[in-house]
């Protein structure tokens, strides 16, 4: 198992710091990176940053406008650092009426994705667990677009109410991805904590047969500073999940 990091994480302190918040990144045991932006620099740039760090491109959230408007610029710069997951980050997806509008826009961009010799991936929150004719929307939208494989965000799915280890047993055989980020509780409400630190069992996850090259370690808004918050989380999986690996 390989452990990523989704720089969204560290959003408050990446724009002009590309570069030395990767190079802590990568001395942190971080494999690889789930790019959300690329800050300014190049292709060639971050290709040449990548390489000299050791870090893999491994996915990249790339909003469903963005690659409406400029998917062809996108996807070039995606394989010119060797990035060959596009992940669709959200969805307005909340019932029926939105579904039948926003699928076909999906499909186009699934489809440019696969024209590119690329991997389209959804990630999933909570409301992609709402129903309708008696099934998750999430399901309807791996049902209807076959080449559509899943990053499961845990943390979500725990929020909607979900038996988050039936449903990852249930499509392992499109689960590519998973988000790991923590649930804690503070002052009787619930929020983002490092991985190991709540009440999601990763370690149970960690010992499903479920055939995943990558972790990918989130937090969507961490109350401590970020890069301590994803030193945490990377500790826990090192010592208790890999055992010290």
């Amino acid at each position: 198992m390989n452990i990523a990091v989704q720089l969204y994480t560290l959003r408050d302190i990446l724009p002009g710091n590309v570069e030395s918040v990767l190079e802590k990144v990568a001395k942190m045991g971080y494999q690889g990176v789930e790019f959300a932006g690329f800050y300014d620099l190049s292709s060639h740039q971050m290709k040449t940053l990548l390489d000299r760090l050791g870090l893999i491109a491994v996915s990249a959230h790339t909003g469903l406008e963005a690659l409406e408007k400029e998917g062809e610029k996108l996807l070039s710069y995606n394989q010119t650092i060797g990035n060959q997951m596009i992940v669709i980050p959200w969805s307005d997806i909340r019932d029926q009426a939105s579904y039948q509008a926003i699928l076909p826009r999906i499909k186009r961009v699934v489809d440019l994705i696969l024209a590119h010799q690329m991997i389209p991936v959804y990630h999933n929150h909570a409301h992609e667990f709402l129903s309708f004719d008696g099934k998750y929307i999430l399901d309807h939208l791996l049902d209807d677009l076959p080449s559509l494989k899943l990053e499961l965000d845990v943390y979500w799915a725990v929020v909607a109410g979900i038996d988050y280890e039936q449903y990852l047993k249930k499509r392992k055989n499109r689960l590519v991805l998973i988000h790991a980020k923590d649930m804690i509780e503070i002052n009787g409400q619930k929020t983002y904590g490092s991985v190991g630190e709540g009440m999601i069992d990763y370690l149970k996850i960690s010992k499903m047969d479920l055939d995943l090259p990558w972790w990918i370690v989130e937090n969507d808004k961490p109350i401590n500073p970020s890069l301590q918050n994803i030193e945490s989380s990377i500790r826990y999986i090192k010592e208790t999940i890999l055992g010290g690996k």
